[in-house]
């Protein structure tokens, strides 16, 4: 399962605790120098819809074995899904915390 199926997967589990009606669409771009990581969710309650989008981009420096994360820190490119993962998932929890706001 690639990262935007597990993404989809988890926020699909995560927001129906949420009652809301949600689409979910993520984008990953990525190429020798960004990645480009967002969210755009669409929520509709009780009549009123909302968008929200979260976007984060990872400046990088690429040699052949090693890429480097917006917090300076190096790892090498077989780190590097995991690391975007984990980062992405922190600003999309945020975006939830957001989104239970409107319940």
């Amino acid at each position: 399962m690639n990262i935007e199926q597990r993404l989809k997967q988890w926020a699909k589990s995560d927001l129906q605790c949420s009652r809301k009606f949600i689409q979910l669409n993520i984008k990953i771009v990525e190429n020798e120098k960004i990645f480009l990581l967002s969210i755009n969710c669409n929520i509709k309650f009780n009549n009123i819809e909302k968008q929200i989008q979260v976007s984060k981009l990872f400046p990088t420096f690429s040699t052949d074995d090693y890429v480097s994360s917006s917090s300076g820190n190096v790892y090498r490119l077989n780190q590097t899904i995991d690391l975007v993962e984990k980062e992405y998932i922190a600003e999309y929890e945020k975006m939830i915390r957001v989104i239970l706001q409107y319940q």
